[in-house]
């Protein structure tokens, strides 16, 4: 149980950071008028955003290896991609944290499944070993199932 609690908890702080740590350019960063509302991209207006360097919607200089988000309108340093999932760019400054999010989420989704075998498999072998476990309501808690208290073992 402490395994499971421990890899959540992973999973959330990196999920969180993920999603907090601001993936824009530090010119942009650095900007007064970073939050204010900026023209959006418009493929028949503009053929690029970024042009020598310079971004015409966000009005600022950006490294190399910036590109410009259609969908959070910003340049983001070391652009990867638009995670949905995450509502958030993944670029150079969060791009560590979302592997770890995508690692924990691997390592508890596993954790979760080699416990749910064990379970089945005492299950099958002996159900009685179960009932009388004093893990037995923990886990029945943990996949959310009801409590057979009460209930005759045959």
């Amino acid at each position: 149980m402490e395994v499971s609690g421990g890899l959540l908890a992973c999973h959330i702080v990196c999920h969180l950071m993920s999603t907090t740590v601001d993936p824009a350019e530090e010119s942009l960063r650095l900007n007064n008028t970073y939050r204010t509302p900026r023209p959006t991209f418009d493929r028949t207006q503009h053929d690029h955003v970024i042009v020598e360097l310079y971004c015409s919607l966000c009005g600022v200089t950006v490294s190399g290896h910036a590109r410009h988000c259609r969908a959070c309108n910003k340049c983001v340093a070391g652009f990867d991609h638009h995670c949905p999932w995450l509502n958030n760019c993944i670029g150079s400054r969060n791009y560590w944290w979302f592997f770890s999010t995508v690692a924990s989420a691997a390592a508890w989704l596993l954790w979760m499944v080699a416990i749910l075998v064990l379970i089945v498999g005492e299950y099958h072998k002996n159900p009685a070993v179960l009932r009388t476990d004093p893990h037995y309501e923990s886990t029945c808690c943990l996949f959310l199932l009801p409590s057979p208290r009460g209930h005759p073992v045959s």
